[in-house]
């Protein structure tokens, strides 16, 4: 650990791995969304519902970039967004028109720097036929005992974040990285 701290930033950089948080990785709900439901392309479950999952990171990072996978209909605008622990956002991209079917839909963001702590990413889509890749389950408490939440209408996301107890028991797969990966 001391050889790599004593390495310049650039050369620490390209050592320094690329960092991808999604809505299920191990900074996330992690590996207990193995056994919930099944994965695939399907509509959002509310016009205008936002859907908030808690993610910790243990070091400093800056994200250049936040993502979603789209589904097999992109009809209507999204936003996705970071929260800090005081629910204050910290970024947002604002309504962006959804773009593309069956892939990944990547917001750029302007190396936006997050300590160490606990953050909430944010999706909200306009219309329940937009379809992102999620997974649904049947247990919706499950999901809130992860943490995850949701707000009834949030579009654009707003300053600050109105949590409320989850209604629908599903995921959507997406999240945000440090790298640039397009």
């Amino acid at each position: 650990m001391a050889r790599f701290e004593a390495l310049s930033a650039g050369a620490r950089e390209l050592l320094d791995p690329l960092v991808t948080i999604s809505s299920i990785s191990q900074l996330a709900i992690g590996s207990g969304v193995g056994s919930l439901g099944t994965w695939g392309s399907a509509g959002w479950i509310a016009a205008n519902r936002a859907i908030y999952v808690p993610f910790r990171i243990s070091r400093a990072i800056t994200v250049v970039n936040m993502f979603i996978i789209n589904g097999v209909t992109a009809n209507g605008n999204v936003d996705i967004g970071i929260y800090n622990d005081s629910l204050a956002a910290v970024w947002r991209a604002g309504s962006t028109a959804q773009s593309g079917t069956d892939a990944v839909q990547f917001f750029a963001v302007a190396n936006q720097a997050l300590a160490a702590g606990m953050y909430y990413m944010g999706l909200v889509m306009a219309s329940a036929t937009q379809t992102t890749v999620l997974r649904t389950t049947t247990n919706v408490n499950r999901l809130r005992a992860y943490g995850i939440v949701q707000e009834a209408s949030a579009l654009p996301l707003p300053a600050t974040m109105t949590p409320a107890a989850l209604a629908s028991a599903f995921i959507p797969l997406f999240g945000l990285s440090t790298r640039s990966v397009v």
